[in-house]
């Protein structure tokens, strides 16, 4: 009976103030056991230039500003920045033209800091496309090439004043279906598109424009086609062609980018004078009046090495009833040597002076 007075006299206010000390003490703890603020979503890219890119974020409540950095293409932290809370945007400044960047943000509350947002990328503008010239001219044909920009991923053209068309990774275009004797004036622009990643959405950085003017021929003619070599020497080499389709044509040739010359209505020319051991690309254009045609090519055909000089000294030794052996004083340049006994079989030999005809008759 003792017993279960005293458990009925307990107090619960010693338990009470044990809770309200407890309590106290997490409220007083250091700032990093307290809750992290709220990462930012994944920054957006909203301008590029050449040398710069400028994301912007969302606000998290609660902020009392952001930092920033460059994480890609080092895969490191670097160009680090911060702006305060009423801040949600950055330009980031000093980046390599047609390169690929990505950058995180995170926010800060204090003493706290959130873990880092999600990565952006995007790539700085490429340069504007250079040597940029129409390398074939005709009546309703313009062809068109231009040089490489650094980090473009493809290219895309456009006509005066209209619509940017064609997009595609290789460097040359033929426009067709053109008005005769007509000036058009062609632009040219490179596009680097951002990898995904599996994290954004391809993003496009588009460089300035290049452009040219051409005026199309009076006439069209259509090019010779199937031009092939042949009879190949060290310093000379057939081309043939087929017909143009266009009736009543002449026809110009032209070795690795030479003058122009002309093979009248022939369907082969012969090239000469040309230099041994050398690659050459041969190309045949079709001609109607003051009109000419697109230019057509051959594949690269490589002149033959100069022959080497024959041997010399020839001498004879070791004569026996069945052998002889054959020397002679080796040729400038040659590798290996040919030998024959009157009208018999060849036999090749490497570089060598000497050899041994065996098995003859007595």
């Amino acid at each position: 009976m003792r017993a279960l007075k005293n458990t009925a006299s307990f107090s619960p206010r010693p338990l009470a103030w044990l809770m309200l000390i407890i309590l106290l003490s997490l409220l007083a703890l250091p700032g990093r056991a307290q809750t992290r603020p709220a990462a930012p979503g994944m920054p957006s890219v909203d301008s590029t230039t050449t040398t710069s890119i400028t994301i912007s974020w969302t606000a998290v409540a609660g902020a009392t500003g952001y930092e920033y950095a460059q994480l890609i293409p080092q895969d490191t932290r670097r160009n680090p920045g911060a702006v305060g809370a009423s801040a949600t945007s950055a330009t980031i400044t000093g980046l390599n033209h047609g390169t690929v960047y990505g950058f995180i943000v995170r926010t800060v509350a204090g003493a706290q800091k959130s873990s880092w947002s999600q990565t952006a990328y995007r790539y700085t503008n490429p340069l504007a496309p250079a040597n940029f010239r129409a390398t074939c001219v005709a009546g309703t044909v313009v062809g068109l090439v231009w040089g490489a920009s650094y980090g473009a991923t493809s290219y895309e053209i456009k006509i005066g004043s209209g619509s940017w068309q064609s997009r595609d990774e290789s460097r040359a275009r033929v426009i067709e279906r053109l008005a005769l004797g007509t000036t058009y004036t062609f632009h040219v622009r490179a596009i680097s598109t951002a990898p995904s990643l599996g994290i954004t959405p391809a993003s496009d950085s588009i460089s300035a424009e290049s452009s040219i003017s051409v005026t199309t021929e009076t006439a069209h003619v259509e090019p010779p086609t199937a031009l092939q070599t042949s009879e190949i020497t060290s310093s000379s080499v057939k081309l043939t062609w087929t017909a143009s389709a266009t009736s009543s044509v002449t026809y110009e040739v032209s070795a690795n980018g030479s003058a122009w010359v002309d093979s009248g209505s022939d369907l082969q020319h012969v090239f000469t004078n040309l230099d041994h051991n050398t690659r050459y690309i041969l190309r045949a254009r079709a001609k109607s009046g003051n009109a000419n045609s697109c230019v057509a090519s051959a594949p690269s055909v490589t002149t033959l090495p100069n022959a080497p000089s024959a041997p010399t000294s020839l001498q004879t030794s070791g004569i026996t009833q069945t052998a002889i052996t054959l020397g002679w004083t080796k040729s400038a340049g040659a590798t290996a040597y040919k030998v024959q006994v009157d009208s018999g079989a060849v036999t090749t030999l490497g570089d060598v002076a000497t050899h041994t005809f065996s098995g003859l008759t007595a």
